[in-house]
């Protein structure tokens, strides 16, 4: 049962790089695509692990960190944002 499943693997794999190979054009695109879609990903998830999951890299002790926000006004209402942290 594995081997059969193995076997019908490589003779897709190959079909797929023969049909690949006889349009260069549309191999190119699906090169291109597939790299800028993970260099996306592995760009978004840096800044998002940068960010959200690991402490400012001057930060010693994140408990005792304190942030200020910014309040502004907009049409009567109040709108706060944080501005920045500031270690105790």
């Amino acid at each position: 049962m594995g081997c059969e499943m193995i076997d019908t693997l490589l003779q897709d794999l190959r079909y797929a790089v023969r049909k690949l190979a006889k349009s260069p054009g549309f191999t190119l695109g699906v090169v291109v695509t597939l790299a800028l879609g993970i260099g996306a990903n592995v760009a978004m998830f840096s800044v998002v692990d940068r960010m959200l999951f690991r402490p400012p890299p001057l930060l010693r002790d994140p408990a005792v960190t304190h942030r200020i926000y910014l309040a502004q006004t907009y049409r009567g209402k109040e709108q706060a944002r944080p501005c920045c942290v500031i270690p105790q």
